[in-house]
């Protein structure tokens, strides 16, 4: 069964807040959103339906300046002097920095709601969640959303919600995943051991993966499931029409023509697959080279467009 958006709405709340304070019509979108981006959490692929979300509504996405190259000088505190010029003032910032409230609270709209996510690190240890508790407390007081990348699709529900985005908005092609031969299984062993190391990701993250189901608790399961299933199907849809009726095969980068789109090899040992655009959809899009100007468009360099979003500049059917 394909589900369509209204039927989806029948007895579903409409927003997050909607669930608790009762329906007052539709919201505008928000636009002024700071991701904290973590590192392997899925969090590319938040920063790509974000990059796209800013470019269909011409919003001023934060980059970095050249001499920090494609993060805001990580592991350096952030500063708004690490922001390119050409991309202020930004209505969202989504690249990786050192957290700095007071820095971004001054470079960004004062109505800005922040989100981030994590992942799962290994085995909770229950007997540091008092120890750690107040810093959860802290970081709750912060953040409006901790997503939670094993839940990345239930998370989305709640980011569309909270942001008064339409389910366009947030369709994504997942991005930076390694092949299986690059992955390996931990022990039990080495699990706990690893989980032990980061005491304090631990506690973090069962205290925002309790958060988050609390939250979809709070808006209903069985409507959470739903959305989930229209979210699912519109987005294989999507990119269907993006690659010719089909699901795009996943292509090594030795694979893939455009050397544009050939995702970032961190090792030999390491294979990061992407995906190679149709010739079609790359001549309607027009994919520009990089030596193309796109102040006009884009505001901010070329060679930084293609490392964040390689299917921004393609147009499907």
């Amino acid at each position: 069964m394909i589900l369509t958006l209204e039927a989806f709405w029948l007895g579903c709340p409409s927003s997050m807040s909607s669930s608790t304070q009762g329906s007052g019509g539709p919201s505008a979108k928000h636009t002024s959103v700071a991701f904290l981006k973590t590192h392997k959490t899925a969090s590319s692929t938040v920063q790509n339906i974000l990059f796209r979300f800013a470019e269909r509504n011409n919003l001023t996405v934060a980059l970095p300046i050249t001499t920090c190259d494609h993060q805001f000088c990580y592991p350096r505190p952030f500063s708004a002097h690490f922001i390119h010029p050409h991309t202020t003032p930004p209505d969202i910032i989504t690249n990786h920095l050192r957290f700095s409230r007071a820095e971004l609270q001054r470079l960004m709209p004062n109505n800005t709601i922040y989100i981030t996510i994590l992942r799962e690190p290994g085995a909770m240890f229950e007997s540091l969640f008092t120890y750690f508790n107040q810093y959860c407390l802290k970081m709750e007081r912060v953040f409006s959303l901790v997503m939670i990348s094993e839940y990345f699709d239930e998370s989305l529900v709640l980011l569309r919600r909270l942001l008064s985005w339409d389910l366009d908005d947030v369709l994504y092609v997942s991005l930076n995943m390694r092949t299986p031969d690059s992955k390996s299984s931990l022990s039990t062993e080495n699990t706990a051991k690893i989980r032990a190391w980061n005491a304090i990701d631990s506690v973090l993250y069962d205290h925002f993966n309790a958060s988050l189901w609390r939250q979809l608790r709070a808006m209903g399961l069985a409507c959470v499931e739903r959305e989930v299933q229209l979210l699912r199907q519109s987005r294989d849809r999507l990119v269907r029409s993006c690659f010719g009726g089909n699901l795009p095969p996943l292509r090594s980068a030795a694979q893939i023509t455009n050397k544009e789109l050939r995702p970032w090899q961190p090792s030999a040992k390491v294979e990061i697959v992407g995906y190679d655009l149709p010739v079609n959809m790359t001549q309607k899009g027009h994919v520009p080279p990089r030596d193309e100007s796109p102040k006009e468009r884009y505001g901010f360099p070329n060679k930084l467009l293609f490392f964040y979003s390689p299917f921004l500049a393609a147009k499907c059917p």
